[in-house]
């Protein structure tokens, strides 16, 4: 008789799970048994990043069919667009998504919008580009097809109204803004962000004009955190711009110039759980509440955020 004592199956999975803090962790159990492997294998999918080109053929080469599992995805869309529009497919329940890169297009739109990200980094104005025109592709389904035959005019539509957006709390706007201009064609619906029910934290990746930052912030009362992030190799760039920047702010407490070692490294942590920009945003303006930081100091400038498994 085996006197051994064995954990239910459902506590075993939760044991094995909690063991896991790492890929290396992970390949590491998965060998232990056929239903370890079972149980793990999807965690290896829960955050992908896929920010250079061999990254995305290396993935796409082992993963014709990506795992439903998949909860957040950086993904470099230069591969082709049906190749993207597949993937997000795939990933019907994925929360987290940054997609950048020249393939981000009206084209992606129909896939685009029923899912129900909660972080999201686009390029808004290439996402709604007026001047998409489809590609003759061979090699797209079906649906792809269908997807590229509804109402041309409904994917050319700058609308918030997308259930895509109606659950986003984390923003990065993934577009170019020229610093010197006060007035630039993305104000219309930048004003409109005011719509989105669920959004709490905004991030401009390109820095845009002061005057645009305090129209942003007064439009929409609900923001907790807007942050303008700057590569820690521009720091000097970063002090200046937060300097500028007080002088539109006036006392706004929500608003953090930030710097990152790492965009994407940052952005892997704060799919993973960890620390991000978000997180130090959120512990810089608490600190300032506390009078630990002067009111018109908006630069956080103690960002080493190298990305750790």
């Amino acid at each position: 008789m085996n006197s051994q004592a064995k954990l239910p199956l459902e506590l075993e999975q939760t044991v094995f799970e909690y063991a896991t803090e790492s890929e290396s962790a992970i390949l590491s159990l998965s060998r232990v048994a056929h239903r370890v492997h079972t149980w793990l294998e999807p965690l290896l999918y829960t955050t992908l990043r896929l920010d250079t080109r061999t990254r995305v053929a290396a993935f796409f080469e082992h993963h014709a069919n990506p795992s439903p599992s998949v909860a957040s995805a950086h993904q470099l869309a230069r591969h082709r667009d049906s190749a993207v529009a597949g993937f997000l497919r795939a990933c019907p329940g994925i929360k987290g998504l940054s997609l950048i890169g020249d393939n981000v297009s009206a084209r992606l739109l129909p896939v685009l919008r029923n899912l129900r990200v909660e972080r999201l980094t686009i390029n808004i104005g290439e996402l709604f580009h007026t001047e998409a025109s489809p590609r003759n592709d061979d090699t797209e389904t079906d649906k792809e097809q269908e997807e590229k035959s509804e109402p041309e005019e409904e994917s050319r539509l700058l609308s918030f109204a997308y259930p895509l957006f109606s659950s986003v709390t984390h923003l990065d706007i993934n577009d170019d803004f020229d610093v010197e201009d006060p007035e630039p064609e993305e104000l219309e619906w930048l004003t409109n962000l005011s719509t989105l029910p669920a959004l709490t934290h905004l991030a401009f990746s390109s820095p845009p004009n002061p005057e645009i930052v305090g129209t942003v912030l007064r439009s929409c009362p609900d923001i907790r955190f807007l942050v303008i992030p700057f590569s820690a190799m521009e720091a000097q760039m970063a002090s200046e711009y937060a300097k500028f920047v007080a002088e539109d702010a006036g006392s706004d407490g929500w608003l953090v110039v930030a710097t990152y070692a790492d965009y994407y490294a940052d952005w892997e942590a704060g799919a993973r759980g960890r620390e991000d920009v978000w997180v130090r945003a959120e512990k810089f303006v608490a600190a300032k509440k506390r009078g630990e930081i002067e009111k018109d100091d908006y630069l956080l400038d103690r960002a080493s955020i190298e990305g750790e498994d």
